[in-house]
């Protein structure tokens, strides 16, 4: 049998698995050569479709996920580097094209697929899901360079029409969800990590911030209506301050392990704050600013954050609003709108805040610091 005939053979295997739109599930009883043997056997072919590509390279995945398990021991829990280079992991690329499942931000004109602006999507885990492979993930600088992309080319045009705000936030929420998924299941853990996460949460208050605008009946009537492909929770401003809350949680985390190694983040006080706001009603916000640091608990952020928690509760809406309108940032300003909001409280007065600039100036000014 000469090296054309056996090539057919393949390309028929291959056609064959594409028209069942399944391949066959692997012999978990094979042996490591074996499985090496099959594995070689993949090198070689072509495919001229995507579909084609995406079947391969699943196959190549199944191979290399049993092979990684065979050589894993139990409890023995290794570290994953990841080294893909690109912001979305080539199989992916293919798969959300043959499921049809691309975004508007990931095509051109005529809804076809451009490589280079496809962005690794969200994936919730399931619990009998194989570890990623190395080539799965990407390693910190990829990271970095993705959220650059999300922030210089996607968060820098703010649609002007409600529906395209919706999809809008949806995909800079689960892009930034992919990118903190990225970082957990590598374990990082660097001030550039913390960096990474720190403008996802940013991300999220700019996010709930302009949702707001649309009004919760019109943000779920749209949805209905006219996008009922989109997750509709990650368009509701509370699920955006809640994606926060998960940012929030994973960066405290991230704080306490590299104080734990002498290392402090210049950022920390921002963030505390923000999670003070976020409790302005709360009375235990003051022994939870106990725990800080000391640097941290005197900063002007956690201060005002602080005053402004004292004089709501007290209900001196006059210095409330004075200390917003003197000292509070942009995302500071945010958060108190989100918030009034989620309480049916008219906060209109804070608009003039954030007037005399425009939106992508400020948040680009505010993410990016």
């Amino acid at each position: 049998m000469d090296s054309n005939e056996i090539m057919q053979r393949r390309q028929k295997r291959l056609a064959s698995a594409e028209s069942s739109n399944n391949l066959p599930k692997i012999n978990l009883n094979l042996s490591k050569e074996e499985m090496l043997t099959r594995l070689k056997n993949l090198i070689g072919l072509t495919c001229t479709t995507n579909t084609e590509k995406f079947h391969l390279l699943r196959r190549r995945d199944e191979f290399l996920s049993k092979l990684v398990n065979l050589d894993s021991k139990p409890g023995n829990n290794k570290f994953i580097k990841g080294t893909c280079q690109d912001m979305c992991p080539e199989k992916e690329r293919y798969m959300r094209d043959v499921k049809k499942s691309l975004h508007f931000y990931e095509c051109d004109s005529e809804g076809r697929i451009v490589h280079e602006k496809m962005v690794k999507d969200y994936s919730r885990s399931a619990a009998d899901q194989d570890m990623p492979l190395p080539h799965e993930l990407r390693p910190l600088e990829v990271l970095q360079s993705t959220m650059d992309y999300l922030i210089f080319n996607i968060s820098s045009e703010i649609p002007t029409t409600k529906i395209e705000l919706i999809r809008w936030c949806d995909f800079l929420w689960s892009r930034t969800r992919a990118i903190r998924k990225d970082i957990t299941q590598q374990m990082l853990q660097s001030e550039m990590a913390v960096d990474l996460v720190e403008k996802c949460a940013r991300l999220h208050i700019f996010s709930a911030f302009k949702l707001i605008s649309l009004g919760t009946e019109h943000v779920n009537q749209e949805i209905n209506s006219e996008m009922s492909s989109l997750n509709a929770a990650s368009d509701h401003p509370a699920m955006a301050i809640a994606a926060y809350n998960t940012c929030s949680h994973t960066l405290r985390q991230m704080y306490d392990d590299l104080a734990k190694m002498q290392r402090s983040c210049l950022n920390e006080p921002e963030f505390r704050s923000y999670d003070i706001i976020l409790n302005l009603t709360d009375f235990n916000v003051y022994s939870q600013v106990l725990s800080y640091r000391q640097s941290v608990r005197e900063s002007k952020e956690v201060q005002l954050a602080l005053n402004l928690a004292s004089a709501l509760q007290n209900n001196n809406y006059i210095l409330f609003f004075r200390l917003v309108k003197n000292h509070a940032t942009f995302l500071q300003v945010g958060i108190c709108i989100v918030l009034f909001a989620s309480l049916k409280i008219n906060c209109r007065i804070l608009v003039f805040k954030i007037s005399t600039d425009s939106d992508f100036t400020k948040i680009n000014r505010s993410v990016c610091k």
